[in-house]
């Protein structure tokens, strides 16, 4: 029997994610891991802006999934020889959303989920996700893909297939 060994990175956000989250990949695979997964929105440490206020300068910090962040991982990825879970705010046509993408050992990425956002409060701001993207069909059967409370809720992509189905 193969044992898969996950780095499981929780940690602080201090205002620079490439740089900690790269020494801290560097360390989960000098310890022997096969696959490093980070905090969520780990490019702008899991903050939201605060109700009611602007949300521009807040979608300022999403990035693209083709952009330098996620490019940085994956090269790191290659590098490495260890699959890697970057979570980040994904810039969007109608608002950021929260996304993670699997990279694998190679640098590629296998795919992008966003995630499906089961409440009215907090995450308000970000757009819900509603399919998986990229990568080859094969690997998205072979690989879980929910996180957080969507993981509570396993219905949750089902109840939700419409744009105009309502947010619990």
């Amino acid at each position: 029997m193969t044992t898969l060994r996950i780095a499981l990175l929780q940690l602080a956000f201090n205002g620079e994610p490439q740089a900690k989250g790269e020494r801290y990949c560097r360390e989960a695979k000098a310890a022997g891991a096969d696959i490093a997964l980070f905090p969520e929105m780990w490019n702008i440490g899991y903050r939201f802006p605060d109700v009611g206020s602007d949300h521009s300068r807040w979608a300022e910090q999403a990035v693209s999934a083709g952009g330098e962040f996620v490019q940085h991982f994956a090269d790191l990825a290659r590098e490495l020889n260890m699959a890697i879970g970057i979570t980040y705010l994904e810039r969007g046509d109608a608002a950021p959303r929260d996304v993670v993408s699997l990279i694998d050992r190679t640098g590629e990425t296998l795919f992008t989920y966003a995630k499906v956002h089961t409440c009215d409060f907090d995450e308000e701001p970000c757009h819900p996700g509603r399919s998986v993207r990229g990568g080859n069909p094969r690997h998205r059967r072979r690989t879980g893909r929910r996180r957080g409370d969507d993981l509570l809720r396993p219905r949750v992509p089902r109840e939700r297939p419409r744009p105009d189905a309502p947010r619990r």
